[in-house]
C-alpha cells in the first residue's frame, strides 16, 4: 500500500508498488525536502508521464545554459504567476528567496575576504 495521499482532484493514485527507480527518486526527495513534491506524486500514476516531466524539469532547470539557478528560478516564478499556479509559484518563490540568501551573503563575505586573498596572492608572488 503506497503511502502518499491523493494530490490531485483525479481519482490517479501512484502505481502502487511503484517502481524501484521511481521509489529511490522518491526516497531521495523525502531525504532532503522531508516530502514528495505533490507535482511529482501527481504524475506517479504513469511512470512514462512522470519521467517526461523529470525530463523537461531537469533540461529547464538544471542543463548547461548562460543563465544561473537563481536566474532559473526568477523565470519560473514569472511564468508560474502567468500561469497561475499557487503551488509552484509558492515551491520557486520559496528557492528564489533561498538562492538569493546564499548569494547576498556569498558577495558579503567577498566583499571582505577579497582583500585578504588579494594580499596573500600579492605576498606568495613576492616570495
Amino acid at each position: 500500500m503506497t503511502k502518499y495521499s491523493k494530490t490531485t482532484a483525479l481519482d490517479l493514485p501512484p502505481l502502487d508498488p511503484l517502481p524501484e527507480k521511481t521509489q529511490a527518486y522518491f526516497d531521495i526527495c523525502e531525504d532532503k525536502l522531508g516530502m514528495v513534491p505533490n507535482v511529482l506524486l501527481a504524475h506517479a500514476f504513469d511512470i512514462s508521464k512522470l519521467d517526461a516531466f523529470s525530463g523537461l524539469y531537469n533540461t529547464l532547470m538544471l542543463a548547461d545554459s548562460g543563465l544561473s539557478k537563481l536566474e532559473r528560478e526568477m523565470i519560473a516564478v514569472v511564468v508560474s504567476s502567468i500561469n497561475k499556479c499557487f503551488y509552484c509559484l509558492t515551491a520557486h518563490g520559496a528557492a528564489v528567496r533561498e538562492l538569493a540568501i546564499i548569494k547576498a551573503v556569498y558577495n558579503i563575505l567577498y566583499e571582505k575576504i577579497s582583500p585578504v586573498i588579494e594580499f596573500t596572492i600579492l605576498k606568495n608572488e613576492m616570495k
